[in-house]
């Protein structure tokens, strides 16, 4: 999975999860529908609500690289069975080579619950009340015991990698001596020395953004890993190639703008080193 569809996968999981909740407490809030219809829109709601948001808690700790699924929680797994059985796939059950056709039975349905009859395919027949309180509760209880236990997990694992990584300072490709050749290019850009002097000076900035792209790589990152690393070779990537392409003869400017290129560029360096030592900072803590 790519990061951004890991992100975004992570995204909607904690939207469709909020939802959901919403949901199931709307669900135990409301008092008997007066209407047999609304009494099954709101059953059927609450049980696809308890589907959906299993689907969501698992579908998160996938896209978080914590290895969990529904089927350790026996728990969760009769909650989606009386999902299935009695609002999502109620005319066709299987299980192996039994085949089961379930029945709301309509005289029995109230809020707190109703009796599903079912009949398989040699003909046996069996019934068995829902109570729809102790589902929701199995719910809440297991789905809440699979999030803690995969936040336990991400912290455990974001724990570690700091730890592995302290010492390998994203600002430390950027050394202090960074400040004098940034200098040396704004006095070439001035006029005050050959475009020859300049090119070696391009080429240490060149080679600082790749270590710290590499040491990014290094934390399974890349440069769009955080936006404020994004948008800064962004931005420092039009006028370093127009400061290079004039040194080296193949991009025509102005002198005057060759000098606000070099001056934005210090700029753009200067922010990015301190997104890097915050950064730094946090991995430190």
């Amino acid at each position: 999975m790519t990061q951004i569809g890991a992100w975004m996968q992570i995204c909607s999981c904690l939207d469709v999860l909020g939802d959901c909740q919403l949901v199931i407490q709307a669900y135990q809030r409301i008092k008997t529908p007066a209407l047999v219809s609304e009494l099954y829109l709101a059953i059927y709601g609450a049980l696809q609500a308890c589907f959906v948001q299993q689907d969501a808690t698992f579908h998160l700790c996938q896209a978080l690289g914590v290895v969990d699924k529904v089927w350790n929680y026996p728990a969760l797994v009769n909650v989606r069975s009386i999902r299935n059985d009695a609002i999502g796939h109620p005319t066709r059950r299987t299980n192996g080579a039994s085949i089961a056709y379930n029945f709301i039975v309509r005289a029995s349905l109230e809020k707190d619950g109703f009796e599903i009859h079912s009949v398989d395919n040699l003909g046996q027949s069996r019934n068995r009340y829902i109570k729809l309180d102790h589902v929701i509760d199995q719910q809440g209880t297991y789905v809440g015991a699979a999030l803690r236990s995969a936040m336990q997990k991400v912290r455990r694992a974001d724990r570690d990698h700091r730890r592995r990584f302290r010492m390998d300072n994203l600002s430390a490709a950027f050394p202090e001596s960074t400040d004098y050749h940034l200098g040396k290019i704004l006095e070439v850009t001035s006029g005050s020395a050959p475009w020859e002097f300049g090119k070696t000076e391009v080429m240490v900035v060149r080679r600082a953004l790749l270590a710290c792209e590499e040491a990014l790589v290094r934390r399974g990152m890349d440069l769009n890993t955080y936006d404020a690393i994004k948008y800064g070779y962004r931005d420092i990537g039009f006028p370093l190639d127009q400061i290079e392409g004039l040194f080296n003869g193949t991009v025509q400017i102005d002198t005057r703008a060759a000098y606000i290129f070099a001056y934005y560029l210090r700029i753009k360096i200067s922010e990015l080193r301190e997104v890097l030592r915050e950064i730094d900072n946090e991995y430190d803590a």
